[in-house]
């Protein structure tokens, strides 16, 4: 009876032992989120700011290797809920976002009925068929924690079977969603500027150095710009001395869209909810973001760097964020650099006095001082 009984326990470990062996998962981390899958689903960066989460492998899709009829991939991208306008706080749920997408507008969305809301173990979804005569997709929208949401869309070119047959272990992958939002900062970002004055200008742009200073330095530069971080890099310790001397100003004329990483709006956005104060420190910190690359400036980060780097308050920082005034002046850097520029955008872009560098080299910057200088008998 004993032998019996061990047998019984040993047979019982070899099946859990085998059923465990079955049940193998990984940790995926791109980005921002981290993602608990099974060795059936390749978890990668997409196009832009997006996730990607397939039942193949993309990177080996080629003509000769297609994306098989009944493979579903599934694409993420977040978003900052502060985003959504025309619903009050208690009223931006999943299903009012994504009756926003549909309608264009979220005031409406309890109007339109092809919305179906979907309970989780975690979130709750609120799914749209987007179906198309090639592919058959879903999108979905799930409000992640109290700042971000995700717009997800599944598709497959085997039909809505499938993805209706395969809804609940797509569900039980998102559900397995953790977002780590770091936010590192150079802890000079904050003493590198304390001996020179900070203002804004008339426009409401940053300024660093005394108003009174005979030559104004004005940067139009952009966060998603690599060689804007490069100058940023390179010339400011050399204008450093010159703004020790008292002979010059800078001015950050802020636009976006001029380099590759994705959201520069956003960034821009929240450099100017730090504060006057605050702002050039805070600059600092969004280029050195820059190593997140596509994830660089997604809202998360943006509001909970502003709160754990300087202390500014969510609430106070998402009014701002979406603020007239901050509207204003964005406008007035496109309007400048239009001025400037034209159609043919540039960055970074550098005015002494009001005349571009054409060469921007550090020789021909300080050239350009040195030339203003003399203009003005300094």
């Amino acid at each position: 009876m004993q032998n019996r009984v061990w047998i019984l326990v040993l047979v019982l470990l070899l099946l859990v032992f085998a059923v465990s062996a079955q049940e193998t998962s990984t940790q995926t981390t791109v980005g921002p989120m981290t993602v608990t899958h099974d060795d059936t689903w390749h978890i990668l960066a997409g196009p832009a700011d997006t996730i990607i989460m397939a039942e193949f492998d993309p990177t080996q899709i080629t003509a000769e290797n297609p994306m098989p009829d009944d493979a579903i991939i599934i694409q993420l991208r977040l978003f900052g809920l502060n985003r959504i306008a025309g619903l009050l706080d208690d009223d931006i749920t999943a299903f009012n976002i994504a009756g926003g997408l549909i309608a264009n507008d979220p005031a409406s969305a309890g109007d339109i009925s092809d919305i179906i809301e979907i309970e989780s173990a975690i979130y709750t979804y609120a799914r749209v068929d987007v179906t198309n005569e090639t592919l058959a997709s879903y999108v979905y929208v799930a409000i992640f924690n109290d700042v971000t949401f995700g717009i997800i869309t599944t598709s497959s070119a085997g039909g809505l079977d499938i993805l209706n047959n395969s809804e609940n272990r797509v569900l039980a992958l998102l559900d397995t969603l953790i977002l780590n939002i770091e936010t590192p900062f150079p802890e000079e970002a904050f003493t590198r500027y304390e001996p020179f004055p900070r203002s804004l200008t008339s426009e409401g742009f940053p300024m660093l150095g005394s108003p009174d200073a005979a030559v104004s330095v004005r940067i139009i530069s952009s966060f998603d710009c690599d060689d804007c971080r490069l100058f940023h890099d390179e010339f400011f310790p050399i204008l450093f001395t010159r703004m020790n001397l008292g002979e010059i100003n800078i001015v950050f004329i802020p636009i976006y869209g001029t380099g590759a990483i994705p959201l520069g709006d956003s960034a821009a956005r929240a450099s100017l909810c730090v504060g006057v104060e605050n702002f050039w420190a805070f600059h600092d910190i969004l280029y050195l973001w820059q190593d997140f690359e596509n994830f660089a400036f997604v809202y998360e980060r943006l509001q909970s760097g502003a709160a754990n780097t300087i202390a500014i308050p969510p609430t106070t920082f998402d009014d701002c964020y979406t603020s007239n005034a901050t509207n204003a002046v964005l406008e007035a850097a496109r309007q400048e650099t239009f001025a400037i520029l034209g159609q043919q955008w540039r960055t970074p872009t550098v005015t002494v006095n009001g005349l571009p560098v054409e060469q921007l080299t550090i020789e021909d910057l300080l050239a350009a001082i040195d030339g203003a200088l003399d203009a003005q008998g300094q």
